[in-house]
């Protein structure tokens, strides 16, 4: 039923298990299920560095709730929310799924992920406020957040350091 290599199959199946069990996630998956998962991206697995993730991490490693994602995209998304709950700016809403989601899309169509209202003005590191630009739109839009920015600080006196409202 398994096939391309079953004992490669076999042995990435265990790795996989045993890393998620001991990191004190919980695994509901059969050999089976991980096959079906990752057999439309297992030409390509050494070369994108791919790796079964979890859509929403409360749920354990289950059907409908893995997918292969890279491991670039997933970095990107923690990285920057990591970040912006150290420095407040997080919601508390969204989860790291959502986040890794948009970042692969926008790896995947070659483009970038930018920020509705800048997190300069007020904006919040969240996925209701992200959106995927082309690397022109988000070229335009960043220097159209800049001037903004600029004129918020110049018309109120407001530090580099403290957050720009909106309005």
């Amino acid at each position: 039923m398994i096939s391309a290599n079953d004992r490669v199959v076999r042995m990435v199946y265990t790795r996989t298990q045993t890393s998620v069990i001991r990191s004190h996630a919980k695994w509901n998956l059969t050999l089976e299920e991980f096959w079906e998962v990752w057999r439309p991206h297992w030409e390509g697995r050494e070369k994108r560095q791919l790796k079964l993730m979890q859509r929403d991490e409360r749920l354990p490693y289950q059907i409908g709730n893995v997918y292969i994602g890279s491991l670039r995209a997933r970095n990107a998304a923690y990285s920057k929310l990591s970040r912006e709950r150290l420095r407040g700016r997080a919601c508390e809403c969204c989860f790291g799924i959502d986040f890794q989601e948009i970042y692969q899309r926008a790896e995947m169509q070659g483009a970038h992920v930018d920020h509705i209202v800048a997190l300069a003005l007020g904006g919040k590191h969240c996925a209701k406020n992200l959106q995927i630009l082309s690397i022109e739109q988000h070229l335009i839009k960043t220097a159209a957040d800049m001037r903004a920015i600029a004129l918020a600080r110049r018309g109120r006196g407001i530090g580099n350091r403290r957050l720009l409202k909106p309005y």
